[in-house]
């Protein structure tokens, strides 16, 4: 799946006392990360209280010592660069879809989101469906117009 979320922002937190291999740790802020592709990541508070910090890989070669972390700060790119900072999306009108039109719309795009083929966006860009017919009465969407009008 291509993804095009660059970053995540922490939506809540919750207090929790941690078990950590044998290390305990009370009242610990826990940042919740939405989309987040892994199951904990431990916080820079958590891991300076500790001298050192042992990963094990299983790899062929002799271990290698890292004398200290430090926060990574990786500017995120825009994904509009090419455009001047003052553009603005365009408001356009809604299209108007039949009940049949919008029950088969918010269908595919469950499935398309469960399938992981999409992801949701807050992005303020958008590409309004479009419901056609196949000969064979078969609905399709389409949000790509380029793909209708080429012969």
């Amino acid at each position: 799946m291509v993804s095009t979320s660059f970053q995540s922002r922490v939506t809540d937190y919750a207090m929790a006392d941690i078990e950590l291999h044998g290390f305990h740790y009370s009242s610990s802020k826990l940042h919740i990360l939405p989309n987040a592709y892994t199951d904990v990541i431990i916080r820079q508070d958590i891991l300076q209280l500790h001298s050192n910090l042992t990963a094990t890989f299983g790899g062929p070669k002799a271990p290698l010592t890292i004398c200290g972390l430090a926060l990574a700060k990786i500017p995120v790119p825009s994904l509009f660069a090419n455009l001047c900072t003052n553009y603005k999306p365009i408001a356009v009108k809604s299209r108007r879809y039949s009940v049949a039109e919008t029950k088969f719309i918010n269908d595919e795009v469950r499935r398309l989101l469960a399938e992981n083929i999409i992801e949701e966006s807050c992005s303020p860009w958008r590409a309004q469906a479009l419901v056609v017919t196949t000969d064979n009465h078969k609905k399709r969407t389409f949000s790509k117009y380029q793909l209708l009008y080429t012969t």
